[in-house]
C-alpha cells in the first residue's frame, strides 16, 4: 500500500486526477437535498453568531455605511434619474400601481400627537397671517360700524372691495405662509416644540401592537411591486453602471478584509467557534456520502494505484 506522502505527491503532480476528485466532491455536495444539508440547530446558532451586536455594528461601520456613501457619489457622478433605473414596461406598470394606490389610513396614529402642541406650534403663524389680511382692509378702525350704517349699493361696493382684497391676498398668501412656517420652525421655540412632537409620536408608536401597523400596510399592492422587481434588478445588475458598482463594492470589501484569513475574520466577528463546529458537522456528513459513492471509491482505487 502506498504511504501518505506518495498519495500527496501523486495528487500534487497529477492535475487531471486531482480535478476529478474535486469534481466528485462538488457533485456530491450539489446532489444532496437541502433538508439533509441544512442542520437547523447549527444554522440557527450560526445566524445568531453573525447577528450579535458586535458583528452587526462592525458590519455597519466598516461596510454598510461607507457603501451608502459610495452609492450616493456614484449616482451623482453618473447623473442618473429614477426613470433610467426602470425598464419601460416596469415604469408603466409601477405608474399604474401608484395611480390606483390606496394609502394606509394610519388610524392608530390619530392620537399620536397632542393637539395642543400643534396649536402651540402653528397658532402664531396663523395669527400673523390674519393680521396681515386685516391690515390691508380699508378703514379698519371704524370699518365694522361703517358697514352697519351702510346699505344698498354702498354696502355691495364695500363688499366687493373686501372680496377683491381677499382675492389678492390669497394669491400672495401662499408665499407668505411658507416663509412664516419656515421662520416658525427655525425659531428656538419652534424647534423645541417639534422635538417634543417627535418624542411624543415615538413614545406613542411604541405602545401600538405591531399587528395593527402590519394590517394597516397589508392593503398596499406588495405583490404587484414584487412582480415588477426582478426585471428592474436584472437591468441594473447587467448595466455598465451596475457592474462597475458591484465590482467597486467587492474591491472595497477586500480592501478592508482581504488580507485576513477566513478564520481570523470569523474570530474577529466572534463567530469562529460556531462556524467551525457547524462546518465540521457538514464535512463529516459529506465525507460519509462520498465514501458510500462508488465513483469516489473508484477514484480512491486509481489514486492508490498511481501512487
Amino acid at each position: 500500500m502506498a504511504s501518505p506522502p506518495d498519495i500527496r505527491r501523486t495528487l500534487l503532480e497529477d492535475e487531471a486526477l486531482r480535478r476529478r476528485g474535486v469534481a466528485l466532491v462538488v457533485d456530491q455536495l450539489l446532489a444532496r437535498p437541502l433538508g439533509d444539508l441544512v442542520d437547523v440547530t447549527g444554522l440557527t446558532e450560526l445566524a445568531q453568531a453573525f447577528l450579535a451586536a458586535a458583528p452587526v455594528a462592525r458590519g455597519l461601520d466598516d461596510h454598510a455605511v461607507p457603501a451608502v456613501g459610495r452609492f450616493l457619489t456614484a449616482t451623482e457622478e453618473a447623473e442618473l434619474t429614477v426613470g433610467e433605473l426602470l425598464p419601460p414596461a416596469q415604469a408603466d406598470a409601477l405608474e399604474a400601481l401608484v395611480v390606483d394606490l390606496r394609502l394606509p389610513r394610519f388610524a392608530w396614529a390619530r392620537d399620536t400627537v397632542d393637539g395642543e402642541l400643534l396649536k402651540k406650534l402653528f397658532a402664531p403663524v396663523l395669527q400673523e397671517l390674519l393680521l396681515q389680511f386685516v391690515g390691508k382692509l380699508p378703514g379698519v378702525g371704524g370699518f365694522a360700524g361703517a358697514l352697519a350704517k351702510m346699505g344698498g349699493k354702498a354696502t355691495r361696493g364695500v363688499g366687493a372691495g373686501v372680496q377683491g382684497i381677499a382675492r389678492e391676498f390669497s394669491r400672495a398668501a401662499v408665499g407668505g405662509l411658507r416663509d412664516a412656517l419656515s421662520a416658525r420652525l427655525a425659531s428656538d421655540e419652534g424647534r423645541a416644540i417639534v422635538r417634543e412632537i417627535r418624542a411624543q409620536a415615538f413614545r406613542r408608536t411604541l405602545t401600538v401592537p405591531l399587528s395593527t401597523i402590519l394590517h394597516d400596510l397589508e392593503g398596499l399592492p406588495w405583490a404587484g411591486f414584487a412582480g415588477e422587481l426582478p426585471p428592474i434588478v436584472e437591468q441594473n445588475a447587467r448595466s455598465a453602471f451596475g457592474r462597475a458598482l458591484l465590482r467597486a463594492e467587492i474591491e472595497a470589501f477586500l480592501a478592508v478584509e482581504g488580507d485576513k484569513t477566513l478564520g481570523a475574520f470569523l474570530d474577529e466577528v466572534g463567530a469562529l467557534p460556531t462556524v467551525r463546529a457547524w462546518v465540521r458537522v457538514q464535512a463529516e456528513t459529506l465525507l460519509g456520502s462520498l465514501l458510500a459513492d462508488d465513483a469516489f471509491g473508484d477514484w480512491l482505487t486509481e489514486l492508490a494505484a498511481r501512487a
